[in-house]
């Protein structure tokens, strides 16, 4: 029988668990609980979390990198991404709260929120940027095959900053006004199909695709006419993408595959290389690991998809998070690689815009870039849903819904935003900023330190030792790749 003693021990223990309860309850506010995600439908969102714009740079990153380096920073930074997520896992049963904010709440108070919610707002800053810069260079080179057209006229409807003015108006603006967007859940199917049907096309043009892409011949008999023709039309048209130019009235059989519409990358570039590079260390590698991690961030929408999975543990959201890891690894390498061995050296940072530059006028480029358009399109006001609640927790904490400052605070985000993408000319900035800083923070500096503070094993124990090894990397990778980022502008 249980004592007296061992009674009023258990009771003092279930009273001090009621209290801890109560005491979250006020400081965290009362969690969802609607447990109603099976484990394929939790798995599918958190694939569609994972992918991105990221998909579209990764080849340039391992161009930068070589074939051997990319795989090691891309198996170690997923490695550590779902050790991390494990991370997070466990900091959520201690605290009973299944937010990123919370968590950070839990650590160090109100600073911590604050510190998790600049992260989460940084890193969705540069997910917006990124998807409007894919609008911005993408969408006049559509209009243009639509037009069957192969050089600007001038004309505003060719020209990417009025168009993604008005994409953000027509369309973005509205989507991101709704106090409720759970609808746009309905387009992570389409999303997903896109991405799977983006790498088939890139494996179908490694093989349809000839290397090099020009003769000596033809780069030997270019007149300075026709040189000087093709880099007018290159700033005009594809500023900050390279130099790429195209040959509007060549003939012969070494164009036949371009159907007389030929980028002239030599101009822009060394000669290129048709044999893959193992090892590869070029001036630009630093863009090559941000834009992993930056490929590789989707933590913020780890814990939502947690509080509404079935049967929720520790062990079945990591398999969920390692399922959808594995399944955008293996689509991130299948773009990478065979994105990589079609254009080698030749590579421009957005993969799009390089097919774009070698074959306009191909229908099933064609395709591929208007579902990638459509994607980023309905993606955008999912970001903006997130930024906006991190942005409303800093200003006004306390505030009841304001339909004045709920639009107040889309407006002017995406007025900012877009200002920043108008002036921005290349996209391999975005990568390379926004990964090294808010995506290397959310990822892997954040969840190591809110550990270190909330678990209560001994500071010599594995699971710190890693967690110190983590941030230590993580700081030094950030610190290194911004200096030499901003070097690089002097």
């Amino acid at each position: 029988m249980m004592n007296s003693k061992d009674a009023m021990s258990k009771s003092d223990l279930q009273a001090e668990e009621g209290a801890s309860v109560d005491k979250r309850k006020s400081l965290y506010g009362i969690e969802p609980n609607v447990r109603s995600a099976s484990f394929s439908l939790s798995t599918f969102n958190m694939v569609n979390a994972l992918l991105g714009t990221g998909i579209l740079g990764l080849p340039y990153a391992m161009g930068q990198l070589g074939i051997f380096l990319f795989f090691l920073f891309a198996v170690c930074i997923v490695s550590v991404a779902l050790f991390t997520i494990y991370l997070l896992l466990k900091m959520c049963e201690q605290t009973g709260v299944k937010e990123y904010e919370k968590i950070g709440f839990s650590a160090f108070g109100l600073s911590g929120r604050v510190i998790a919610a600049l992260c989460i707002i940084g890193n969705n800053i540069g997910s917006i940027s990124s998807y409007l810069l894919v609008i911005k260079y993408e969408l006049p080179n559509v209009i243009l095959s639509l037009m069957d057209e192969t050089k600007s006229d001038g004309s505003w409807y060719y020209n990417g900053s009025i168009l993604v003015i008005i994409v953000t108006c027509a369309v973005i603006v509205p989507l991101s006004s709704l106090t409720n967007i759970g609808f746009l859940g309905y387009t992570s199917g389409f999303s997903i199909l896109c991405m799977v049907f983006f790498v088939i096309t890139v494996i179908f043009k490694k093989f349809t695709t000839p290397c090099p892409l020009l003769s000596e011949g033809i780069i030997d008999n270019l007149t300075l006419f026709e040189a000087e023709n093709f880099t007018a039309y290159m700033e005009e048209s594809f500023s900050g993408f390279g130099s790429g130019d195209l040959i509007s009235n060549a003939s012969g059989a070494d164009f036949h595959y371009f159907n007389g519409s030929v980028p002239n990358f030599h101009l822009g570039h060394e000669e290129q290389q048709c044999d893959a590079a193992v090892f590869e260390f070029t001036d630009k590698w630093v863009y090559g690991l941000p834009t992993i991690i930056f490929a590789f961030s989707g933590h913020v929408g780890v814990l939502p998809i947690y509080a509404e999975l079935k049967s929720p543990s520790t062990s079945r959201m990591q398999t969920v998070a390692f399922s959808a890891f594995t399944t955008c690894f293996t689509l991130y390498s299948l773009s990478a690689v065979f994105g990589y061995l079609t254009f080698y050296n030749w590579l421009e940072p957005e993969l799009l815009l390089t097919y774009n530059l070698t074959d306009q006028s191909n229908l099933l480029t064609l395709l591929v870039r208007i579902c990638v358009l459509l994607t980023v399109i309905v993606t955008v006001p999912v970001n903006h849903f997130s930024m906006r609640k991190a942005i409303n927790f800093i200003l006004f904490p306390k505030k009841n819904f304001s339909w004045f400052r709920h639009i107040g605070i889309m407006l002017v985000s995406l007025a900012m935003i877009l200002c920043f993408v108008i002036f921005v000319t290349n996209i391999r900035e975005v990568y390379g900023i926004v990964g090294a800083t808010t995506s290397n923070m959310v990822t892997f500096i954040l969840p190591c330190v809110f550990f270190l503070k909330l678990d209560n094993s001994r500071l010599k124990s594995p699971l710190k030792i890693a967690a110190i090894s983590i941030c230590v990397v993580g700081s030094g990778i950030m610190v290194q790749t911004l200096c030499i980022i901003i070097l690089g502008y002097f």
